[in-house]
């Protein structure tokens, strides 16, 4: 696991950003919105049910999430 400099750990993941309800197939706005992140972010749609298991596990190990309803 990689730490900072202050000898903390740090996530060892890319940030994952989940959206839902998954409305891309009608409407353009989720890929202008998120087409400048998907080169640094984890993006796709998913129901909270998914974001809440990502975040189950330990502190060290659980991913940055950010949940768009």
């Amino acid at each position: 696991m990689e730490q900072s400099e202050s000898g903390l750990p740090t996530l060892n993941s890319r940030p994952r950003d989940r959206f839902w309800p998954d409305h891309s197939r009608c409407n353009p706005y989720p890929d202008l919105l998120y087409a400048a992140a998907r080169a640094s972010h984890d993006i796709g749609a998913g129901p909270i049910t998914d974001a809440l298991s990502a975040l189950s596990g330990s502190v060290q190990d659980r991913p940055a999430l950010i949940f768009h309803l």
